[in-house]
């Protein structure tokens, strides 16, 4: 079968990526070797930095069997942010895995525009409601208070409104991680699990020595290792 000309040029790319490789080390070169002007120059100027090319790379060599997101930037003109995003957020192996209701789509090309296939995900999939870990600091008149609350949600501002209807506190800080599409449930239990010697009430934890947030950096990073979950901090 006569390849498309995506498909031309996803060989092209990846045949530079292992033409060009990151480290050169200390060969003698007649030139000055300038990876990022030599993939440029290899996918036609269509792209251009050091972390474009990166994200390309983790795509390219962690795809799909059917190059989803292959395809999506090289057909559909995806953004390398949003198609590396929800590569890493997972949404290709959620949805095959349960309705395919959106890849299908795609494959059909009946929706090809990202944008279109994040939407359809999150309507379809109803309990695409939280994607953010978030830990919120209080403080009441311009002193800390010494607590902390651990949760999720989509929208901090909209959860920050929420929350201050029902505490007399100020929210004077928030930290923030994306997490993998359907993960967040097991990481927010994980890590309720991990401070619980902490727990004042529900998803409020004591934070006498001001260093919970470290704490929970520190366990998140190893959860991501471990269990191989993306794991963004965002804030």
């Amino acid at each position: 079968m006569e390849k498309e000309q995506w498909e031309i040029e996803r060989d092209k790319i990846k045949e530079a990526f292992i033409k060009f490789p990151k480290n050169q080390g200390k060969r003698n070169l007649p030139y000055v070797y300038n990876r990022r002007f030599l993939l440029c120059n290899a996918a036609n100027n269509k792209w251009k930095g050091d972390v474009i090319f990166s994200k390309i790379e983790h795509i390219i060599n962690n795809d799909t069997p059917d190059s989803f997101y292959t395809k999506g930037i090289l057909k559909y003109n995806w953004p390398i942010d949003k198609a590396h995003r929800i590569m890493k957020l997972d949404y290709y192996n959620y949805d095959v895995s349960h309705d395919n209701a959106v890849v299908s789509q795609v494959i059909n090309e009946t929706i090809t525009h990202i944008n279109d296939i994040i939407t359809v995900f999150k309507t379809h999939y109803n309990d695409y409601s939280d994607s953010l870990l978030y830990v919120m600091t209080f403080s009441d008149d311009g002193v800390l208070r010494p607590y902390k609350k651990v949760g999720k949600t989509s929208n901090t501002d909209e959860r920050k409104r929420e929350i201050k209807l029902v505490l007399p506190y100020d929210i004077c800080k928030i930290k923030t991680w994306e997490i993998q599409y359907n993960k967040l449930r097991f990481v927010e239990k994980y890590i309720h699990k991990k401070i619980q010697k902490y727990n004042k009430r529900g998803e409020f934890f004591n934070d006498p020595n001001g260093d919970l947030i470290t704490i929970i950096s520190q366990e998140l990073k190893h959860l991501s290792k471990e269990h191989n979950i993306y794991i963004k901090e965002i804030l």
